[in-house]
This record gives structure tokens, sequence and C-alpha cells, in this order.
């Protein structure tokens, strides 16, 4: 066993003195212990920390693609629905969201954008989800699907890109 060489205050060597039964050693031993424990956790959260920041580098890009992809999948739907779809007021109104700013919640932009399309001032939520099921504007099922924002943003965009090359 390899042997160190320890210095304590002279206050602290007489207190230690005056308990002969203790096993000094053994107490060293158990609190070099403790701090190797504590360091090494310290070195593994370290570690953990930069693999948390890496996952959240690689899940931020991945939102960011998601969204590009979303937006562009979205204008192409607008601008098939402008030319397919859309009479030209309706394309009119849908074209006017593009300067006004959209709830920050997919559906609920959906919903705006479903009022402007339909011309229906207090939809039904099962109307809003018929119509963007219809324009393909949810990511999922029927029983479980999300809007997602950047789409109906996109398909905004597309729509109001029509609307000004007529």
């Amino acid at each position: 066993m390899a042997r160190v060489n320890l210095s304590l205050p002279d206050e602290m060597k007489a207190k230690m003195d005056s308990f002969p039964s203790i096993n000094w050693s053994a107490v060293a031993q158990e609190a070099f212990k403790s701090a190797i424990t504590i360091a090494d956790m310290r070195q593994n959260n370290m570690n953990d920390q930069a693999d948390i920041m890496t996952g959240l580098e690689r899940l931020r890009a991945d939102r960011s693609a998601d969204e590009e992809w979303n937006r562009v999948h979205g204008e192409e739907l607008g601008r098939s629905w402008a030319l397919k779809t859309a009479s030209f007021a309706t394309l009119a109104k849908v074209a006017k969201l593009e300067d006004q700013e959209l709830p920050e919640d997919g559906f609920e932009a959906a919903a705006a954008l479903y009022s402007m399309a339909e011309g229906d001032s207090s939809p039904s939520t099962r109307d809003v989800e018929r119509w963007v099921m219809r324009q393909d504007l949810i990511d999922g099922n029927d029983d479980n699907y999300i809007v997602p924002l950047s789409r109906i943003e996109g398909f905004i965009a597309g729509a109001a890109e029509v609307y000004q090359q007529v």
C-alpha cells in the first residue's frame, strides 16, 4: 500500500492525538474516496454537458431543417391552392395574411387562414381540422396530428406569390 505524507495545522493534529482510538488513516482514505467520487462525478457531468450540448445542437439543426422543409412544402401547397381552387376574392384575403402577425400556435394560425379562405369568421374546430387535412397542412394522422406553423406561413406566402402575379 502506498504512503502519503500530509501537512496539517498544529491545532488539528493535537485534537487528533486526543482521540487515539480513531484510525486516522481509514478516515483519510474515506475522505480521499469521497473527493475522488465527487471529482469523477464532476468530470463525467462535464462530459454529460458536452453530450447535452452536442445533442441540443443536433436537435436545433434538425428543427431548423424541418421548419424549412415545412415552409417550402407549404409554399407549394399555397401556390397549388391559389392556382387550382381559390377565387380571386378569396386569394386576395389570404394574401393579406402575409402582412399580419399570425398566432404562434399552428392550429390557431390555420384557423385564421381557414377564416380568410372560407369566409367563416368563427369556424368550428372540426371545420378547421377538415380543411387543413384537405390542404395537406398537417403532420401525422387524423387522430394524432400537428399543424406546423411554418407550413401555414409557407402556404400563405405561396398563395400571396400567385396573387402578386395576377
